[in-house]
């Protein structure tokens, strides 16, 4: 029960940092974007893919080369 609490709590919080990420970059906080958008990453790597099918990611991973491997070090 708790392992399924856990992982149930670790899914919000991802979905809600990529949900910001997105909020942010309408709002053209580009730093504040990449920031949550790293952090949903960070929760769940396929997400830096997911992010190139929503057009304000998309964009954002372009100008900083998020798609690439290291992409941390580069923002």
């Amino acid at each position: 029960l708790h392992t399924a609490y856990r992982r149930q709590r670790q899914m919000c919080i991802r979905d809600r940092q990529y949900l910001l990420a997105i909020i942010a970059a309408r709002m053209g906080d580009e730093q504040e974007a990449v920031q949550h958008f790293l952090r949903a990453c960070e929760l769940r790597s396929n997400l830096k893919f997911r992010g190139n099918l929503d057009p304000e990611l998309s964009y954002l991973i372009r100008k900083y080369g998020l798609d690439q491997q290291d992409f941390q070090d580069n923002y």
